[in-house]
């Protein structure tokens, strides 16, 4: 009877913890609901830190086609108000080396200028990547040659050509030695060494010539411990070879795992004995290396903002890839590339991401402080200095659920302000504001707002006149 009574009991107890068990599963998906269609929250500190380095004003084209590719979206361009453009393909794309009867060497620049004109069209300086090999040097554009001698004269021209006062005096260009080394041409840090060696070499003989900057080495990811990158630099130290920029290329769903590159390699010892502070620039970047639909998506867009938000100060320069897609084999409009534009060949059409750079290009002159953030939610917040402050939101949660926003600034000077909201989402025009309501609570004021999943928002809040 006792094992009767134990084994009732054992089974009550049993029963108990099921719908206990099941009651707190319950409790957990309430609290969770609740929690998703609670607001999302975003404070800042109303006084203002240090400048805001616009590392984002900078683009790359890639080698979608050896035409002027730009030039039909030069009005939606120049609304970027790009500072630089990278263009890569320089030596197997514009036909510069050729030879004559005698079999000496001549150079053709005429093509090449056309696209470096397009560029300085645009109000933006090039950034050329000396890449890849021509014909007359290697029968394969990625094949390193036996020889570098007339590469080196080859980037003696170049960068006399267009920084040489007496040709094109171009000031301030970038000269980055290839392109991806580790992916094209499957270089060594040993051999890929060579080639910019050779290539600074080339650049010391320019007479009467503009500054200009030399770097690379353009590697296709930078591991948080980068034995290649740690090489590189450990012959650059070396050899004391000048590198006025450190550049790589970053491809990150998760914006973290790009200021974890960036840490990673500030923290290489390799470039803490560089006898120089090389600018740090990310020549290309962008959510995913591969076509894909989400370049065609508001995911690309609140990824810029999320990137940007996490990058900070950090970089010199950062290289959006690329300004617009090269012509679909099918005919598509949207088919996945990486341009902010569509190909004027099926309609030229701005995607998300391009108004993402608009917006970014609306922040004011001084970063403000990041008080506290909903989780998965980006935010960068800006001020003149005055009374006027401009922020930048992004979603990237996965919930699809639309979402308020509740956007809290920490005692702004005293005053009646008047606050605008532009939306980059599936609802709204994105270069259409409407008027939000301001409130204040505790000194504080706030601005709330409804949100949609992966959307990105630019709030203008300013006193208004008396």
């Amino acid at each position: 009877m006792a094992k009767y009574f134990k084994g009732v009991a054992t089974l009550i107890f049993l029963i108990f913890a099921l719908f206990s068990s099941l009651f707190v599963l319950k409790q957990i998906q309430v609290w969770q609901k609740r929690a998703e269609e609670g607001p999302l929250e975003v404070s800042f500190e109303a006084t203002p830190q240090e400048q805001i380095k616009r590392v984002w004003t900078n683009y790359a084209q890639g080698g979608e086609e050896s035409v002027l590719m730009l030039k039909p979206a030069e009005k939606e361009i120049k609304k970027l108000q790009p500072e630089f453009i990278r263009i890569d393909h320089l030596f197997d794309f514009y036909e510069i080396l050729k030879k004559d009867a005698q079999g000496n060497l001549v150079f053709d620049f005429s093509h090449l200028d056309q696209r470096v004109e397009e560029i300085k069209s645009l109000g933006a300086t090039p950034f050329l990547s000396l890449s890849y090999f021509p014909r007359l040097i290697s029968p394969d554009p990625s094949k390193f040659p036996d020889s570098l001698a007339e590469w080196q004269i080859l980037i003696e021209k170049t960068i006399q050509r267009y920084s040489g006062k007496a040709e094109k005096n171009l000031a301030g260009v970038y000269y980055e030695v290839w392109n991806e080394p580790d992916l094209f041409g499957r270089m060594t840090p040993e051999t890929y060494f060579s080639l910019y060696q050779s290539s600074v070499l080339a650049s010391d003989n320019c007479r009467n010539c503009n500054a200009f900057k030399i770097g690379g080495p353009a590697i296709t990811t930078l591991k948080v411990q980068s034995p290649w990158m740690d090489s590189f630099l450990n012959m650059v130290s070396q050899k004391q070879t000048r590198l006025d920029f450190i550049s790589w290329h970053s491809y990150q769903v998760d914006p973290l795992k790009m200021t974890a590159e960036v840490e990673g390699l500030k923290n290489l010892s390799s470039y803490l004995r560089l006898a120089t502070n090389p600018e740090l620039i990310v020549s290309e970047w962008g959510s995913v290396p591969e076509v894909s639909p989400l370049h065609d998506s508001y995911f690309d867009a609140s990824h810029t903002i999320a990137a940007v938000a996490a990058v900070k100060n950090s970089v010199d320069k950062l290289f959006a890839f690329e300004l617009k897609d090269g012509p679909s084999p099918e005919k598509k409009q949207f088919w996945g590339r990486w341009g902010l534009l569509t190909h004027e060949g099926t309609g030229l059409t701005a995607k998300p991401r391009y108004f993402a750079f608009i917006y970014l290009n609306k922040l004011l002159q001084y970063r403000l402080n990041t008080l506290s953030l909903s989780p998965d939610t980006w935010a960068i917040g800006s001020t003149d200095g005055k009374a006027a402050f401009s922020f930048v939101i992004s979603r990237t949660d996965k919930s699809t659920r639309g979402r308020p926003v509740k956007l809290k600034l920490i005692k702004p000077p005293a005053g009646s302000y008047k606050a605008n909201i532009y939306s980059l989402d599936p609802s709204h025009n994105p270069l259409f504001s409407s008027p939000v309501e301001v409130s204040f609570s505790g000194g504080s004021l706030i601005v709330g707002f409804p949100s949609l999943h992966e959307g990105v928002y630019l709030i203008e809040i300013a006193v208004t006149p008396p």
